[in-house]
């Protein structure tokens, strides 16, 4: 369990071998406090957390910590476990599921690194799939749930347009 920077995780976006198609990128938050951040136990929790519910990995492709850092998750090539009825199929059509370490209902901000790398992961996975920048779908979209909390969906696909040099 080694992080790495944008820049990388870019790359690797550009150069991947996909199988089906990516067709939406769903941001979650883990309901964690930014304040708890701790690393490589942070994700282990994560992990050991979706294991107790059932999945065999994590539910997302990959994690956001409080830097910026992005942490892998699930095969990019599996569907995540980002919404029932909602995952699509391993292989196929799915969405890509970022999990932000944060709580956005209990305070945290979405700000500094971490926002510029959600904005380029998100810009990244829709330029590879030829998506607009509306192809974001959060988790409270699609169940009855708060997550993720007071992230503003607008701003993010604004910040996403405007990475993306996009009109």
């Amino acid at each position: 369990m080694t992080p790495m920077p944008i820049h990388d995780l870019e790359t690797r976006v550009r150069e991947f071998a996909w199988q089906g198609k990516i067709v939406a990128v769903h941001p979650h938050h883990t309901a964690d406090l930014i304040s708890t951040w701790r690393g490589v136990p942070s994700i282990q929790s994560i992990l050991a957390h979706h294991k107790s519910r059932g999945f065999r990995d994590f539910a997302q492709h990959v994690t956001l910590d409080p830097k910026g850092m992005v942490w892998l998750g699930r095969d990019w090539n599996l569907a995540p476990a980002s919404a029932v009825g909602h995952n699509g199929r391993n292989n196929g059509d799915r969405p890509f599921m970022i999990e932000i370490f944060a709580n956005f209902a209990a305070g945290d901000e979405l700000e500094g690194a971490q926002r510029g790398s959600l904005v380029r992961i998100v810009a990244a996975v829709q330029e590879r799939f030829d998506l607009p920048p509306e192809a974001i779908r959060f988790h409270k979209e699609m169940q009855a749930t708060a997550c993720p909390g007071n992230l503003d969906k607008a701003e993010l696909i604004e910040d996403v347009r405007a990475w993306r040099g996009l009109p």
